[in-house]
């Protein structure tokens, strides 16, 4: 018997694939080195700042891939409804759609002009995932996502992958990014004592200007919207199988 979710379950398929070639890039980019320990020290000559300077910009391939599974994963929840329409006996698939919202009261004006192909017991389902920001804001994200200009898609993300050890200190800074400038600071310390970090830097990318994703790290949020439509394909089967409808 036909799987009529298996061009949905491709969908999904490719935009993992897009997911790790975006994790391998990530960790290419970094086997680069692209970055430079910077020591500045005040003009009293008392006090040292340590810093790590992002000095390459990441590569445009990063904000290709994002938008790729994104637009990958937006596919499949169209596909998902198409398929559920189907199964439904619909005649009028070109009208079918996974409706993504600003709010609950637009959902439904959405629905009303792009998914009347759509049955009411498939739109019924629609509406119980709430794909409206404020109801499933992973979801909502999908889109301006998708729509998104590349330059203002992704910024850099610096981080320490390991521990600092720091001699004759009693604690260790904080260490912390600095966005606009680019650097991980890692801390004011006196220029005649003992600081000796041991570190592993590491640059990753996150969200730019995208509404309530800004400077959220891209991989674990791909993820987790990959994770989330799997999870509405798995709804979209078993309504349909609840529901009896046809599966081939």
């Amino acid at each position: 018997m036909a799987d009529l979710f298996l061009s949905a379950k491709q969908k999904i398929a490719c935009a993992r694939d897009l997911i790790a070639a975006l994790d391998a890039d990530i960790r290419t980019f970094n086997a680069t080195e692209p970055h430079e320990r910077m020591v500045e020290t005040d003009p009293d000559g008392l006090i040292q700042e340590h810093t790590v300077k992002l000095t390459q910009p990441l590569p445009d391939s990063l904000a290709d891939l994002t938008q790729e599974a994104v637009v990958a994963l937006r596919a499949a929840l169209d596909q998902a409804v198409f398929a559920a329409s189907k199964a439904a006996g619909s005649r009028r698939l070109m009208d079918t759609c996974f409706p993504i919202a600003d709010s609950a009261e637009q959902l439904q004006k959405v629905m009303d002009q792009k998914c009347q192909g759509v049955p009411p017991e498939i739109a019924a389902m629609i509406r119980g995932l709430a794909p409206y920001k404020g109801g499933n804001d992973l979801i909502w994200a999908l889109a301006a996502i998708a729509g998104a200009e590349k330059h203002a898609l992704i910024v850099p993300l610096g981080s320490v992958d390991s521990g600092l050890t720091f001699i004759n200190n009693l604690t260790a800074p904080k260490v912390r990014w600095d966005a606009k400038k680019w650097e991980i600071e890692l801390g004011f310390f006196p220029i005649h004592g003992k600081f000796q970090p041991h570190i592993k830097i590491f640059f990753s990318a996150a969200f730019g200007e995208i509404e309530t994703l800004e400077n959220c790290p891209v991989l674990p949020v791909l993820k987790a919207m990959t994770a989330e439509v799997e999870r509405i394909l798995a709804v979209a089967e078993e309504q349909s199988s609840r529901l009896g409808l046809a599966t081939e």
